[in-house]
C-alpha cells in the first residue's frame, strides 16, 4: 500500500537529480523492501512514474571528522530522487513510497 512521505516545500539540485524538502523523520518511515520506489503526484494531479529513492543523513564537519547534522536521537533523512530536474518537482508535489 502506498505511503505518503511528504508534500514538497522546496527542492535543491543534486548531482543525480533533486533533493526534496522537508526532511523525513527516520522513525516515520515504514518498513519497506530495498526495491521500494517513490511516485510523485504533481499539484495538478498528474502522477509521474516510479523512481528509486535515495535517503541520506545530513552530516557536517566536526573538526577532524563528521557529525550528524540533525538530532541524533531523532534523526531526519533527506530524500533525493534521481533523474528529475528541479522544475519538474514544484512545491505542493506529493511524494509517495510504494
Amino acid at each position: 500500500m502506498p505511503y505518503h512521505l511528504l508534500t514538497v516545500e522546496r527542492v535543491e539540485r543534486s548531482p543525480v537529480g533533486v533533493r526534496v524538502l522537508p526532511r523525513i523523520l527516520l522513525r516515520r518511515l515504514p518498513d519497506r523492501r530495498p526495491d521500494s520506489t517513490v511516485v510523485i503526484r504533481l499539484p495538478d494531479g498528474t502522477v509521474r512514474g516510479r523512481f528509486a529513492p535515495m535517503f541520506c543523513v545530513a552530516t557536517g564537519s566536526d573538526g577532524d571528522g563528521y557529525a550528524i547534522a540533525t538530532d541524533p536521537v531523532n534523526p531526519e533523512l533527506s530524500l533525493t530522487i534521481a533523474g528529475l530536474d528541479a522544475a519538474e518537482v514544484p512545491a505542493g508535489t506529493e511524494v509517495w513510497l510504494s
